[in-house]
């Protein structure tokens, strides 16, 4: 694989783009110009998920099977072992964290490098909490970008706990660990060890809902009670927001291709029907 590589194509036919083979190629982002800024990677075997972030490649889509209800609340560690053995076969590194938990690291260097840092015998990454409370619910719909701005987590939030090892969330080799439990790995191979991570390299940020009827929703009684103002970095937050607003964009303004946007000889060839595309000027009701 040549990281940043690029190479004029041609779209043919109507929306297939040629690619030549490259080993370990797994996206690929189109432009139309040079001056143009790419658009979103696509993976080059569509897959569909039902969730966003697994739709957009960045993550492996596993449904939990509600059968297992019957077991009792803890259920879900069945298919959260399932996943973990699956990832060794493509993960060296698997971040065991929840939608709602983000790993701030504030080391040298980045994040990546950090971890290709760690010595052989190093199965999991045990990172300290920081808790953020969040007191009210995620609206369900997308509205506008207004509403979007004002109910952004990581602007909206920023009320936090004192950082504890309680809870503690992981970085995990999946194979070098055998077992998991929770958020932190279990059993590992022999020799292998686990790491403290100093909270001054990194942390894992959990925006952390109040219900108190919710699963461990008395989690507050295990830190002080004293809170302070906490936000990312000032850069970090501004290249967010903005990559939030592409995403979303990119999910809510999709279209099918135009009518005229497909050259005639296929339009004459396929036929409207096949083609199954609108003109410009129509409505969603013609």
């Amino acid at each position: 694989m040549i990281p940043h590589s690029q190479f004029d194509t041609i779209v043919v036919p109507m929306t297939v783009v040629t690619c030549p083979r490259r080993p370990g190629v797994e996206f690929v982002s189109i432009r139309f110009n040079t001056t143009e800024k790419p658009h979103e990677p696509i993976p080059l075997i569509y897959r569909a998920f039902e969730n966003y972030y697994a739709r957009m490649g960045y993550a492996e889509y596993t449904p939990y099977l509600t059968e297992y209800k019957q077991l009792n609340w803890m259920f879900h560690l069945i298919q959260t072992q399932e996943c973990h053995h699956r990832s060794r076969y493509h993960s060296k590194w698997v971040l065991n964290l929840d939608t709602d938990e983000r790993v701030v690291y504030t080391g040298p260097g980045d994040f990546l490098t950090f971890l290709r840092s760690q010595p052989d015998n190093i199965g999991e990454l045990s990172f300290i909490i920081n808790r953020v409370l969040k007191t009210e619910e995620n609206p369900k719909k997308f509205t506008n970008f207004t509403k979007l701005s004002s109910e952004l987590m990581f602007l909206k939030y920023n009320k936090t706990t004192e950082m504890s090892w309680f809870n503690v969330k992981g970085a995990i080799r999946p194979d070098l660990v055998f077992v998991l439990f929770y958020h932190w790995s279990y059993r590992q191979k022999e020799g292998v060890r686990v790491i403290s991570v100093p909270k001054r390299i990194a942390h894992i940020r959990h925006y952390r809902n109040v219900d108190i009827d919710a699963l461990n929703g008395n989690w507050l009684e295990n830190y002080s009670g004293k809170f302070k103002e906490t936000k990312l970095d000032p850069k970090f937050e501004q290249n967010l927001i903005e990559a939030v607003k592409q995403k979303v964009k990119y999910v809510y303004e999709q279209r099918g291709i135009r009518c005229e946007e497909i050259p005639e000889m296929y339009f004459k060839r396929f036929g409207r029907k096949i083609l199954d595309c609108k003109f410009r000027n129509e409505t969603v009701n013609e």
